[in-house]
Order: C-alpha cells, then sequence, then structure tokens
C-alpha cells in the first residue's frame, strides 16, 4: 500500500461529499488518511501543521497519532477524541470495509475554552520534547478555533452519523465493536465490586450458571447478555485470571448449557456449529476479550437458536391451545387443561400463550366469551342472566363486569345500540 493509499473498496467521491458536507455544517477541517494515518486529501487545514516547516519526523509523529486513533475507533465503535502530540483537540472516526480498518477521517484541531492562554509555550515544548527540528517563526500569531466540549461531541457525532449514511462504514462490524466494548467495560466493573464486596464466588457462579440455562432454554435472547457478562466476571476471579482454567470453565459452561437445550429437542449443529466449528474458535482464543466475545456469541446463537425451534414447535402448541379455548370457552376452562392439550407444563404453556398472543390465557378466555355473547345479544331474545350462563360465566353480575371492561359499555346499552341501528 502506497504512502497516501486507501483501500480501493472506498468511494472516494462519496467521501468528498461527506467531507463538503460535514465542513459547510460545522467549520471544521477534514482529513481523509489511511490506516498508516498518512493524509489522502483533507478540506481545510490543521492550523497548525500547516505553519510548522516541513519535516519527516512530524509527518511520521503525526501519522502515527492519527493510525492510533482510527485503532480506538474502529476497536470502541465511536468517534474517539483525544490530544494530538502538541496539544490540540482531535477526534477520529474509522471507515471500515470487510471488518478491517479502511482508513479514517480526522478533525477538530482546536482547542477547548480554558486552553485559551498561551498555545505557543506549549507547541515549542511538544516540539523540543519531540526532537522534531521544525522551526516555527517567534513573531508568528498562533490561533486556533475555540469549541466547547459539547459542541466538539455534536461534531463528532455528525462526522461518525455521516460514515453510515455515504456507506463508509460497515454497521455490523461498528455494532459488534460496541458490543465488545460494552461487554469489557461491564467485566471491569463487575470485577471492580467483586472484589470489594468479598462475595461467595462459588455461590454466585452455580446461580448465574442456573439462571443463563433457564434463560437459553427459554430462548430468552435479550435477558441473556447481562448475565452472560456477569458470570464471564465472577469466573474470571474464580480461576484466578489463569486463561487456559478459565478457558476450560468456559467449555465446561458450553457442554452443560447445549446439553440441557439438546434434552429439550435442539439439535447440536444448530447449538455449536458444524462439526462444532464454534466450540473450535472458543479452543483456539488465545486472549480474554477474544475469548470472552468468542464465548458470548455462542452464548447468544444458543438463545438465538433455541428461540427460533421453539417459535416453531410454540406455533403448534399455540394453535392446540387456542383451539381448546374455542371450543371450551363456555364451560370451566382451566390453565391445566389447556397446558395437558399442548402436552406443556402450566408455566412454559402460560408464557407460551402471552408470548404468542399477546395477552394471558384468562384474558382470552374472557374475550373469547365475551364475543360470543355480543352475537347473542345482537341476534337473540334472550335475557341477560341466560347469555351470561351460556357464555361460560359464573353469573350476570360476572358478565356485566367482565363486558364492560372489555367493551366500555355495558351488555344492555350494547344491545340498545344494536337495536337502534337497525
Amino acid at each position: 500500500m502506497g504512502k497516501t493509499d486507501i483501500r480501493p473498496s472506498i468511494d472516494l467521491t462519496a467521501l468528498k461529499t461527506l467531507g463538503e458536507d460535514y465542513c459547510s455544517t460545522t467549520g471544521l477541517p477534514l482529513l481523509l488518511v489511511n490506516p498508516e494515518g498518512m493524509s489522502v486529501w483533507n478540506i481545510g487545514h490543521c492550523p497548525l501543521c500547516s505553519k510548522l516547516s516541513a519535516s519527516r519526523k512530524r509527518e511520521k509523529l503525526c501519522g502515527e497519532y492519527r493510525s492510533k486513533a482510527i485503532e480506538e475507533s474502529f476497536r470502541w465503535g465511536e468517534p474517539y477524541i483525544s490530544f494530538c502530540p502538541f496539544g490540540l483537540v482531535t477526534f477520529a472516526v474509522s471507515i471500515s470495509q470487510e471488518k478491517k480498518i479502511a482508513g479514517g477521517l480526522i478533525s477538530g484541531f482546536c482547542i477547548f475554552p480554558q486552553m485559551t492562554g498561551d498555545v505557543r509555550d506549549d507547541v515549542m515544548r511538544s516540539i523540543r520534547r519531540y526532537h522534531l527540528g521544525v522551526r516555527i517563526d517567534t513573531g508568528m500569531r498562533l490561533s486556533f478555533k475555540t469549541v466547547s466540549s459539547s459542541i466538539l461531541r455534536k461534531d463528532a457525532s455528525l462526522l461518525f452519523d455521516l460514515t453510515f449514511k455515504y456507506g463508509a462504514s460497515d454497521p455490523d462490524v461498528i455494532q459488534e465493536s460496541q458490543e465488545r466494548s460494552h461487554q469489557q467495560f461491564t467485566i471491569s466493573n463487575l470485577l471492580e465490586d467483586a472484589r470489594e464486596g468479598g462475595q461467595d464466588l462459588a455461590a454466585s457462579l452455580v446461580g448465574m450458571q442456573n439462571e443463563i440455562i433457564d434463560k437459553v432454554v427459554l430462548g430468552d435472547i435479550s435477558g441473556s447478555r447481562e448475565i452472560i457478562n456477569r458470570f464471564l466476571g465472577a469466573i474470571l476471579l474464580e480461576t484466578g485470571m489463569n486463561f487456559n482454567r478459565l478457558k476450560v470453565r468456559l467449555l465446561e459452561l458450553i457442554v452443560i448449557i447445549s446439553r440441557a437445550a439438546i434434552d429439550k429437542g435442539i439439535s447440536a449443529d444448530g447449538l455449536l456449529g458444524p462439526r462444532y466449528s464454534y466450540v473450535t474458535e472458543i479452543g483456539m482464543a488465545s486472549a480474554f476479550d477474544d475469548l470472552f466475545w468468542k464465548v458470548t456469541k455462542v452464548l447468544v446463537n444458543f438463545n438465538r437458536t433455541v428461540s427460533d425451534e421453539m417459535g416453531r414447535k410454540g406455533w403448534a402448541h399455540m394453535t392446540k391451545m387456542r383451539d381448546y379455548v374455542e371450543k371450551n370457552f363456555n364451560s370451566k376452562v382451566t390453565a391445566a387443561q389447556v397446558a395437558d392439550v399442548a402436552g406443556l407444563s402450566v408455566s412454559r404453556a402460560l408464557h407460551l400463550f402471552r408470548k404468542e398472543s399477546g395477552m394471558s390465557l384468562s384474558t382470552y378466555i374472557a374475550k373469547c366469551r365475551v364475543d360470543y355473547a355480543k352475537q347473542l345479544l345482537a341476534n337473540s331474545t334472550q335475557s341477560v342472566a341466560d347469555i351470561a350462563t351460556d357464555c361460560g360465566f359464573f353469573d350476570q353480575s360476572h358478565f356485566t363486569k367482565t363486558f364492560t371492561a372489555l367493551e366500555n359499555v355495558s351488555p344492555v346499552k350494547y344491545r340498545a345500540r344494536v337495536i337502534a341501528d337497525e
């Protein structure tokens, strides 16, 4: 890759349009750099570097700083705000394609309000510290744009959002980076809390392991991530941060959870990948953060696989339960009867019924009864008391209360309204 090359998959025309859009909004300069931090093109200039005499050493220093900044942006999945080697505030946004850094955008080159003192002394100290051999005219006026921290964050967020708008970043890669950074942050906090709390790790691990199994068996994707992170933090302490012991313990967890899911009828290939490829990936992990991320991906895949499989089975179970209720609603219907029809436990049947229908079993039974009552009120001369009995209500009072709650009108007024409309 040449000094000013950027990955060929990046649309430079789109990036220049992005740059014009960004600079016209913020008034800040913008620099496009390659993965090594070398400039490809720019709109505007760094107000300091444009006044310093040329120096290969300075260019290398700035390039290394920019390269590191876009790596950090890529790693965390967000704009990376920092001070350049000469003390100016800058921020970087990575450009990614095919899960790799393709380049980056650098902007800012400004100072905060509290930095408005004599910047020249700071610049001269930096030049001497890095032995750059560049000259700065003693009579030259140094002027930098002053931006508040809140405005700077807003401008950084705008640049970050524009990379998506103009197709310069892979949203899946950014999401993974954000999730990984969130996991690292969460585990770090959990480790700190655990050290201070002196909790019983063995008991905590057993409880969290059972909690994870419950979430996986239920196919609860949203409820599993934080539990997984808590478990990873606790197990890291329990193993004394010994990488190999940690890997063995996590593989044991995978086996235990997969066994619980397989007992529910889920295929091993769906859980562990073809030829157990997910387990192989965990075994090949060589760093803590990589190991944690791979374990998390496996457990989330467990949840998704179980959720999909149970969704298919759940629809069949739901059909049986709904058919039973619709045929028997005018008699006494119990949760045990409905669960037995579907071959489920009562708790599983009630959970599934609410998930699939959006309402509880008791509400659905009441709705079926009220719908039938509406037909009888509109098309028969039966008394309200007789209709209540025919629809399966305890008595007329129970019927009136339920009907009014669901229809916002009493049975008597409903019948009167229907007759008046005829």
